[in-house]
């Protein structure tokens, strides 16, 4: 049973974590630790421009941190600040926000990265061009573009020569020629009666047709060649085009339709179909579990507790058994380790090790670093400090 409320109570916590949020214009801010790091700011030019580094990271690295610029033209820089050496957050606030008469030109001269292939700078042009840039964190190169073919959100993304342009770190439409747009590795069309949006993979062109009446496929389409050619969606491409190879065909009555190799197969569809049903029970059980195991914590230990156990919280009253469950779970995520070093029956103290930034620059130098120390007593948390 313990292992089965550990597994819940992880996919409860991953569920829990805070989402990248937009930050409005004209509210500057600039947030510091309590050792005075900075940890997050935003600051506003006179022409209106923006600049924005927040307290996020955009996986396990710490240190990685989310950056926008907004220029006065209403361009939009999105990347990554490997926040460390001569560029902290403080550092790129002095030396580059705090006195700066414009962020328009900002994309030139700061260290901006990408984190994974997954994670990568975009700039997103007023005429609805963004250019994607690589990964590498020599400098921005850029990756692939995508152009807008309509006025209602369609597009492509092509891969780009990048010799042809001398890896530039900003680019315009108007150089993109035919000998430096590549292969199309993405596209979203409407159609008169759907919306089709692809994407290359190993040579495959994966994605989704929603229709208007809500029927949908999923899967891969025949790749002609033509499809990933940037001059033929840029005429008048064809729904015909778009034929089923591989996938689903999800009905509006949610029936289902397997195709292979373009053909629809009977034998799929009834697996299909078999498969989905004991999906939708599982899926009823587990919530089940979730909702039960949850009552039976909050019963155990109070809703107040439990609540702050799963936000990765550690306060007053805590119960100590439910401390620990927090721990075995890395419900409190700047907490790695700990180590019971005195009990006597009533009170039980613990040595607490975990992240720890260092305090001139608020860079994470340790994920074994002490803490410090909390005291139980009779059971509840009764001294603490802030995670």
């Amino acid at each position: 049973m313990k292992a089965k409320l550990l597994i819940i109570f992880s996919f409860l916590i991953l569920l829990s974590s805070p989402l990248f949020s937009q930050t409005k214009e004209n509210d500057d801010y600039i947030n510091f630790s309590s050792g005075g790091s900075v940890l997050s700011f935003k600051k506003t030019a006179p022409d209106g421009s923006w600049i924005e580094i927040q307290d996020k990271n955009p996986g396990t690295s710490p240190y990685y941190f989310y950056l926008t610029i907004q220029c006065s033209d209403g361009e939009i820089v999105e990347g990554f600040i490997l926040s460390r050496g001569s560029y902290t957050k403080e550092e790129i606030y002095r030396k580059y926000a705090e006195k700066a008469k414009s962020f328009n030109t900002a994309i030139n001269y700061l260290p901006i990265v990408g984190y994974d292939d997954k994670n990568v700078p975009v700039c997103i042009q007023p005429d609805g061009m963004i250019v994607y840039y690589s990964s590498s964190h020599i400098g921005l190169i850029i990756e692939s573009v995508s152009l807008p073919i309509t006025d209602t959100g369609d597009f492509i993304r092509c891969d780009v020569n990048t010799e042809s342009l001398l890896t530039p770190r900003y680019i315009t439409k108007d150089v993109l020629s035919e000998d430096v747009l590549g292969s199309v590795i993405r596209f979203r069309k409407t159609y008169e009666n759907c919306v089709a949006d692809f994407s290359l993979s190993y040579n495959k062109l994966e994605g989704t047709i929603k229709y208007d009446d809500g029927s949908s496929y999923s899967g891969t389409i025949k790749n002609d060649g033509k499809l990933l050619e940037s001059s033929y969606w840029l005429k008048n491409p064809s729904l015909s085009d778009l034929n089923y190879l591989d996938g689903i065909l999800t009905t509006k009555d949610k029936q289902f339709k397997v195709y292979e190799d373009g053909e629809y197969s009977e034998f799929e569809t009834l697996r299909r179909k078999e498969s989905l049903a004991k999906q939708e029970v599982e899926a009823r059980e587990r919530e089940a579990a979730v909702k039960k195991a949850t009552a039976e914590l909050n019963k155990k230990y109070g809703e107040k507790y439990v609540t702050a156990m799963l936000n990765g919280q550690l306060i007053l009253g805590t119960p100590e058994e439910l401390f620990l469950l927090g721990v075995s779970i890395n419900a409190y995520r700047t907490i790695t380790s700990i180590d019971r070093f005195y009990t006597n029956g009533q009170t039980s103290r613990y040595d607490i090790y975990g992240w720890r930034s260092n305090p001139r620059d608020g860079v994470m130098f340790s994920n074994s670093a002490y803490l410090g120390i909390i005291t139980f007593t009779n059971g509840v948390l009764t001294s603490s400090f802030d995670l």
